[in-house]
């Protein structure tokens, strides 16, 4: 192929990769960190063939400075700024749930659904919730609810200490139902549905014995980022399972980490939202707050999240 041709060929993708860098450096749009690898795979291909076919030091150098400046986006990308780091979250995830708008769907049905089934079965057979539960955490449930105060049942008085506790079992559940991904995402399909079912008849037999309103008094404020922190990780461990079912042309240790890498920007958005439940159910779910408060408040999260999660199922850009 002749120099001109060659140019020509590839001048697109060229012009493509520098307006991705241009938009990177100034911020203007984050989820473009999600199409810069690919598009660098195939640009620094173009170089190697150029050097190979011997088409010129003028070119070579100009492909080589468009190769360092993604090369450096790529492994030496600066700090973003918290500006930066809220319009990822607003527009970067949003984006990549919308791309894998129907995994994303499957994900939380495969948790609220199974959660939403026993918890009204327990209901109708309370004797349920003990052959999944049992009857000590069962137990425990109704100590911490019957009284209507929920600090009679925690283990420690210091709401600081039970922040803590609060995050190391909710980034807990979210670690492995993530993690579980690797194992082509058997892991996280089956922490889904034990977490689903698991809390369900928790939750259900609290409500079965007439203790529904302490509950939900104690659980609407920080329920919506926990629980929807669970159908958030689980989708991210089955994109991860996915690509390793569905690798192509690639090896299944390179599927698992690209698609780890793509769901990586959900998964940062997937532990901060179960910090955040973890920090309101220490210091504010458990505080004597009027009852109307707590819902109002509480109300509001569940519409901020699903406000801010339902704008991956509207039609919109996916690339």
């Amino acid at each position: 192929m002749r120099r001109d041709d060659f140019i020509a060929a590839h001048r697109e993708l060229w012009t493509e990769l520098e307006f991705l860098l241009d938009e990177l450096d100034a911020g203007k749009d984050p989820g473009a960190a999600q199409k810069l690898p690919a598009v660098y795979r195939r640009v620094c291909q173009t170089l190697s063939l150029a050097r190979s076919r011997g088409y010129g030091r003028e070119l070579i150098d100009e492909l080589n400075g468009l190769v360092l400046r993604g090369y450096h986006q790529l492994y030496g990308r600066r700090v973003l700024v918290p500006a930066e780091w809220l319009r990822y979250a607003l527009v970067g995830v949003i984006r990549q749930l919308r791309k894998d708008r129907v995994l994303f769907v499957v994900s939380m049905l495969l948790f609220y659904g199974p959660f939403l089934l026993t918890m009204g079965a327990v209901q109708i057979w309370p004797e349920l919730a003990f052959a999944i539960a049992g009857p000590e955490q069962l137990a425990s449930m109704e100590d911490m609810h019957a009284s209507g105060d929920v600090r009679t049942g925690r283990e420690s008085s210091s709401d600081l200490a039970m922040f803590g506790f609060y995050i190391r079992n909710n980034v807990g559940i979210g670690f492995r139902t993530f993690a579980g991904g690797a194992l082509f995402g058997l892991g996280s399909l089956f922490f889904l549905l034990f977490n689903g079912v698991f809390l369900g008849a928790m939750i259900g037999h609290v409500m079965a014995i007439g203790h529904g309103a302490e509950f939900w008094e104690f659980g609407i404020g920080h329920g919506s980022f926990e629980l929807t922190g669970i159908g958030l990780a689980g989708y991210c461990g089955l994109k991860v399972g996915l690509g390793m079912l569905s690798p192509g042309r690639r090896t299944r240790a390179r599927a698992m980490f690209e698609s780890a890498r793509e769901a990586m920007p959900v998964v940062w958005v997937t532990f901060a939202m179960l910090t955040i439940a973890a920090f309101i159910e220490a210091f504010w779910s458990a505080t004597g707050v009027p009852q109307i408060s707590k819902f109002l408040v509480g109300g509001s999260l569940w519409l901020l999240v699903i406000a801010y999660l339902g704008r991956a199922l509207l039609p919109g850009e996916t690339r």
